[in-house]
């Protein structure tokens, strides 16, 4: 996630728009821009299910 804030900050600083046609999100726009930041914290969230599943099946024994 701090990649993603790092890369929204760096863009904005420069007064760059991102333009995610697949996605739909316009980061010119308050509603893309929040879609932009929402689709970076449900990628966190994914990313630490994924891992805390993997920790937890390092956990079962072996058969």
């Amino acid at each position: 996630m701090r990649h993603l804030l790092d890369l929204a900050a760096l863009l904005r600083e420069r007064e760059v728009d991102l333009l995610a046609l697949k996605q739909g999100i316009d980061t010119s726009t308050p509603s893309g821009r929040l879609q932009f930041h929402m689709f970076g914290a449900f990628d966190e969230f994914l990313r630490e299910l994924i891992v805390e599943g993997t920790l937890e099946g390092g956990e079962e024994p072996c058969r």
